[in-house]
């Protein structure tokens, strides 16, 4: 539904951009191609922000031709102005709006008739609201309700944790239920793991649908992630009345950002020799997940490509104890092939119209460490 890649000037900073990012009610509209495109790529994941305009339209045309991480866009906003260019195959997030643009098969043209998109960002309804904030006290949190499939709502939370010396954590909460009379601890249904952070400047990313929402800090060159909210169940509703998920980096509060040994490792590694970092709810108690498939069984760097030489996209799934009953999938997440190919962290891999971007578990190298987002979600 949404996405954007911030800059927070510390860990309390993200919490409270993540509040107001998540519970947003501007949004992207269709992308609308110019009449007189040579280049037959694509503009995916538009999105809009709590800084968006109501009513603004926002023309991309390209000034150099080429393919990805080549070709240029302008960007213009019709009440922002100029802003700086985009470049075809590179994530682009600004205060108002995200987007990749994705080259096809023939490439962009500039000059002339230049090859250009538009789209406008408007009003809609917001995908989740506060049901609590405290962003002033040392210890800040939020608790946010989400709309779910459209009758079920979604608990999720999100609380700094620090010793104001060595470690500056991110809480991520999963809830069954919502008591205003409550502490954060004492919810329906409190699970959490942590996202590593700091007390200086960093980057990450925000994903929110309207079933979850997930967070990659990353703070240097370590990749950290948060993930609450809905997972897509291999169940019926009334098998599963509650699928959600909830996953980080590590299940200890005071975990420090530079110790990368096995406890320290994402929700989404799922591998033999690291501390699982995530557990599913199935209705009655919160599960721990140990291993995902495919990733827990092959580092997918001989994996042969398919018959158009595609590297395949695998959705991260979720399997218990025995590693033989399957939960579910993670929205959005998936593993890839790496053939002859070099994974790297923030890479744009294309899949039809489809932009995904890699990231690697914590600091580890390889492709077997890695997994790739679509900004977008399933929904």
């Amino acid at each position: 539904m949404a996405w954007a890649k911030r800059n927070a000037t510390d860990f309390k900073d993200c919490l409270d951009q993540i509040n107001d990012f998540a519970t947003k009610t501007l949004f992207a509209g269709a992308v609308t191609p110019g009449g007189g495109n040579t280049g037959d790529g694509v503009v995916y994941g538009a999105s809009g922000s709590e800084h968006s305009v109501d009513g603004e339209t926002w023309t991309l045309e390209c000034t150099t031709g080429g393919g990805d991480e080549v070709a240029v866009f302008s960007v213009t906003g019709s009440d922002a102005g100029v802003q700086v260019a985009a470049t075809s195959g590179v994530p682009y997030s600004i205060d108002r709006v995200s987007f990749i643009i994705l080259a096809g098969d023939t490439d962009w043209v500039a000059g002339g008739t230049p090859d250009s998109f538009t789209f406008s960002t408007s009003t809609g309804t917001a995908k989740w609201t506060t049901e609590e904030s405290d962003l002033a006290s040392s210890q800040q949190h939020i608790i946010l309700n989400g709309v779910g499939g459209g009758s079920d709502e979604i608990f999720a939370g999100f609380r700094t944790q620090s010793d104001d010396a060595t470690y500056f954590n991110m809480e991520v909460t999963g809830f069954s239920g919502y008591v205003a009379t409550s502490d954060y601890e004492d919810q329906p249904g409190y699970k959490s793991y942590y996202a590593c952070m700091s007390n200086s400047s960093f980057d990450f990313y925000i994903v929110t649908t309207s079933r979850h929402i997930k967070i990659i800090p990353i703070v240097g060159v370590v990749y950290e992630g948060g993930y609450t909210g809905w997972f897509l169940p291999t169940a019926t509703a009334s098998q599963y009345s509650y699928p959600q998920f909830v996953g980080g980096s590590t299940d200890l509060a005071d975990q420090t950002i530079n110790d990368t040994g096995a406890q320290h490792t994402n929700y989404w590694a799922g591998l033999d020799e690291y501390n699982a970092s995530g557990s599913v709810n199935d209705g009655s108690e919160w599960r721990e997940i140990p291993k995902l498939s495919p990733i827990s069984y092959g580092e997918f760097e001989n994996w042969i490509k398919d018959i158009d030489d595609n590297r395949r996209l695998y959705a991260a799934t979720l399997l218990n104890e025995n590693q033989i009953d399957i939960y579910g999938t993670l929205e959005g997440i998936y593993y890839i092939t790496n053939g002859d190919n070099a994974l790297t962290p923030q890479d744009v891999i294309t899949d039809g119209d489809k932009g995904y971007i890699v990231f690697r578990d914590v600091t580890r190298p390889g492709a077997g460490n890695v997994a790739v987002f679509d900004l977008m979600g399933d929904v």
